[in-house]
């Protein structure tokens, strides 16, 4: 078929599209990253030890980049938490069944260990590289138990 004199060819656009969005996971810059950094950094690396220092900025919400890593570690937090009490009944229930197995509670509080240890130092290694990437399977649980925190205005 060949094109007929006075048949409208299709419009060509005058801009090209956007580009689509990057999920660099960057953060905030300038002074809001600055201000939260320290909070970010601290949410974890105290997490490490047990203290949920995490509530702090939680409840502060007066910064995005600080409150965004605060949810990050909360939920962290709160998933070891729950193992720990998960391997501690597993460990009473196994001891009165036969005392034999109950290092598999044990071997689930060692494992849990280690993988809340890697979560919260790839935390701290977002917060420090400013960055605002989720945690891997803990990550989007966070973001929806904590969705109602935002910054305060």
């Amino acid at each position: 078929m060949s094109d007929t004199p006075g048949t409208p060819s299709p419009e060509t656009p005058s801009t090209p599209p956007p580009p689509p969005p990057s999920n660099s996971g960057a953060g905030p810059s300038g002074k809001e990253l600055d201000e939260g950094k320290l909070f970010a950094i601290l949410s974890y690396a105290i997490n490490i030890i047990g203290v949920p220092f995490w509530i702090a900025p939680l409840l502060m919400r007066n910064n995005d980049f600080a409150l965004y890593h605060a949810k990050q570690a909360g939920f962290t937090w709160l998933a070891g938490f729950a193992l720990f009490v998960v391997a501690i009944i597993i460990m009473v229930v196994l001891v009165a069944i036969f005392a034999p197995l109950a290092c598999l509670a044990q071997i689930v509080m060692a494992a849990a260990s280690v993988t809340l240890l890697i979560l919260n130092i790839l935390g701290i290694v977002n917060a420090v590289g400013d960055k605002m990437v989720p945690l891997p399977v803990v990550g989007e649980f966070a973001a929806n138990l904590f969705k109602g925190f935002t910054k305060k205005a």
